[in-house]
């Protein structure tokens, strides 16, 4: 083989991605140090990255610098560019299986160091044709004298084979003068750490590698695409700065009508994407690749729920390989998450419906287990089986409502056609409390009364959760409404629905009870019976997860409390508890005032009952200053208009005109 053969064996893949083509051919061009670099050489504008360039300089500060990022990033372009204008003489090498014998990596490096800096720079050194540690050390030694940066591309292709050893014992006694330069699409074994402990290696990863606005912004106009900047942006935004998939995406766009909305449609869908994916995806083992399909149906994933999807039980391991690897997927805390475009792309091409239909079935199965409603929700409606969404949405619609997530049950669930709803009572209860939520009582009320007519026609173990959820959403609209007899009589119901699940489903009813329980003492309460409610005081609290979501929870039931007392003539307890509630609220305000609660049933600083309390213990004083202040404090907290607080705010503003 010619001596520079090697080093222009074979033009970068990644190429294309950094925004120009690379040639085959070299440029030879004379530096003060002797010949410089024979490597891939872009033969098209390119977009220019000081950014990257900076980090790269400032490699050049120690003795190993390591650029490792997935494909398509664009590594090859990037510091070919940027070795164009250092004045230091490179040596490189495109690495392939073939340098996995050690013989054969050092023999490539002295072809390439004899093409960039002649063979008389190399004198005493020789053509060394065998591969151990002294061979390689005694060529990077000579090449250090002229403070040559080598560059070995395509690193973790050594990973099978002995050079991999040999390499790690250059990095232990790497010579002076020298700097290597180390592409690699994952972190390769060869004792990065202990490099890193010793401060000896700049790292250069995906996250800078990734284009910003900037870079897309001149991509666009080498490549003659004009689009408005929000568009560019949202293309940045939609790939991650993904270099290839901003690539590939003005190949899209160079022939489209209209570029701009074509832009906004372009997703993993595009055949440039999926022909891409798929070429990768030829790279990975089988066993690799069915775990990357099977979790490209959940938007993101963890191990055991990889499992769950893939049936592999080694796919957690697979997944930190995926991920270290940077192969499309990053991990953040557990949790992994395939890039935008290729999970797409995966979907559109590698999922067929029954497939896909099935591995949505097994995330909603996994959610509901791990009691994470609104995913298990989204999932069992995105599976297309109605039958087992209106299943999942038994006990997960009220789970979501109980949560943060309850602000898209009703985007959820629009996504399942009417004619779906209409035979499936559980789903009709679903859309109830979708409903409830929105504050749309009266069509909450239509859909429940639907289900409860139709619900008699299934059997009984299959309605047990849908009678139980159906008789709760009453009672609270009840409440809403200010019906303190339809509040209790329809918790009463809850309650016996409860008593009357199947046992494996009373064990995940005790927050039920609670809440219906709760209603009713409210209701006796505002029907003038405070005995059942005094008798539950030491449950609030008992379940924190809902605290901030219903005000008959945590600080609101102290309130309630206080009020219960008043009813009993045990002025002085009231007075305390009502105090001592406003100074809770007082110390964590911000924190309230950050977690206003759920919609219809929330009072944003939970205090209205508590300043209804000390309002009606201020009349039986005659302090006519308390009552005015908590007649206006408590008025400005009951900003839901709950109509039992209105009912007690205006029997206070009664007392303040007696007291005149």
């Amino acid at each position: 083989m010619p001596s520079g053969a090697r080093a222009r064996r074979r033009a970068p893949s990644e190429g294309a991605a950094a925004g120009g083509a690379v040639g085959p051919a070299p440029r030879r061009s004379s530096t003060v140090g002797g010949t410089r670099l024979l490597a891939p050489v872009p033969t098209a504008a390119i977009v220019s990255r000081p950014r990257v360039d900076h980090l790269l300089d400032l490699g050049l500060t120690r003795p190993v610098t390591l650029v490792s990022a997935g494909p398509g990033f664009g590594k090859t372009v990037a510091v070919a560019a940027w070795s164009q204008r250092l004045t230091r003489p490179v040596v490189w090498i495109s690495l392939t299986t073939d340098e996995r014998d050690s013989a054969r990596l050092v023999s490539s490096l002295h072809e390439s160091a004899v093409a960039a800096l002649g063979s008389a720079a190399l004198a005493g050194v020789g053509h060394l044709l065998t591969g151990d540690d002294a061979h390689l050390l005694a060529l990077l030694t000579a090449l250090g004298r002229h403070e040559a940066v080598v560059v070995l591309d395509d690193v973790h292709l050594l990973e099978a084979g002995p050079s991999r050893g040999v390499l790690s014992t250059a990095l232990r006694h790497l010579p002076e003068g020298v700097r290597l330069v180390l592409l690699s699409r994952h972190d390769p074994s060869i004792g990065l750490h202990r490099l890193r402990l010793n401060s000896n290696i700049a790292e250069v990863r995906s996250q800078e590698l990734a284009f910003t606005l900037a870079e897309a912004t001149e991509l666009c106009a080498v490549r003659e695409v004009a689009l408005p900047a929000d568009t560019i942006e949202h293309l940045v935004r939609v790939t991650d700065g993904w270099v290839v998939a901003l690539q590939l995406a003005c190949m899209a766009l160079q022939n489209s009508p209209d570029p701009v909305e074509a832009a906004h449609a372009f997703d993993g869908g595009d055949s440039f994407v999926s022909r891409y994916v798929l070429d990768q995806l030829l790279d990975l083992d089988e066993r690799r690749r069915h775990v990357l399909i099977s979790t490209s149906a959940v938007d993101e994933v963890c191990g055991p729920l990889a499992v769950a999807l893939s049936g592999d039980p080694g796919a957690e391991l697979i997944l930190e390989e995926l991920a270290a690897e940077d192969y499309f997927m990053v991990s953040t805390a557990g949790w992994y998450r395939q890039h935008t475009l290729v999970r797409q792309a995966l979907r559109t091409r590698h999922l067929r419906r029954e497939s896909g239909t099935e591995l949505n079935r097994r995330a909603a199965q996994w959610f509901q287990q791990q009691a994470e409603h609104a995913e298990a929700l989204r999932y069992a409606i995105r599976s297309g089986d109605w039958d087992f969404a209106a299943h999942i949405s038994e006990r997960s619609s009220l789970g979501v409502i109980l949560t943060p997530d309850h602000r898209d049950l009703g985007a959820m669930l629009a996504d399942i056609p009417d004619d779906e709803v209409v035979s499936r009572p559980n789903l009709l209860v679903a859309r109830a409390w979708a409903r409830f939520d929105e504050e749309n009582y009266d069509r909450a009320i239509a859909k429940l009364s639907h289900a409860e007519w139709s619900i008699n026609a299934h059997p009984e173990r299959e309605r047990q959760e849908t009678v139980v959820s159906l008789h709760l959403l009453s009672a609270l609209i009840s409440r809403v409404r200010g019906d303190a007899a339809g509040t209790v009589a329809a918790a009463s119901r809850t309650l016996e629905a409860i008593r009357g699940l199947d046992d494996g489903l009373q064990q995940d009813a005790s927050l039920l009870t609670d809440i219906a329980a709760r209603l009713r003492a409210i209701g006796e309460l505002w029907q003038g019976q405070p005995q059942r409610l005094l008798a539950m005081r030491d449950w609030s609290g008992l379940h924190a997860q809902v605290s901030t979501s219903l005000d008959f929870f945590g600080s609101a039931w102290e309130g309630l409390t206080a009020l219960a007392e008043v009813a009993q003539g045990r002025l002085e307890n009231a007075r305390r508890r009502a105090m001592r509630t406003l100074s809770e609220h007082k110390r964590i305000g911000a924190e309230e005032q950050e977690s206003p609660g759920i919609g219809p049933w929330s009072d944003t600083g939970r205090t209205a009952h508590a300043w209804l309390a000390l309002g009606l213990v201020a009349a039986h004083q005659a302090d006519v200053d308390t009552m005015d202040e908590c007649l206006t404090l408590g008025r400005a907290a009951n900003t839901h208009a709950n109509p039992f607080l209105t009912a007690g705010f205006l029997l206070l503003t009664a007392h303040r005109r007696l007291a005149r």
